[in-house]
């Protein structure tokens, strides 16, 4: 996701969650605490389909 975004490709990327069983928390925390340059979005579709937002910088 980093090479994408450092390389002006995108900056805003949705994460496909399906078959994740990680902590949602602990997702949004490592993206608080590590932030990424040029990251605006980041979505996720979690397993049920629904839709989340993770980081939003306007």
């Amino acid at each position: 996701m980093s090479r994408k975004i450092d390389t002006e490709q995108t900056q805003r990327v949705i994460l496909n969650l399906h078959d994740w069983r990680g902590d949602l928390a602990a997702l949004r925390k490592q993206f608080d605490d590590w932030p990424i340059a040029g990251l605006k979005e980041l979505a996720a579709v979690t397993r049920n389909g629904a839709i989340i937002q993770i980081v939003r910088r306007d």
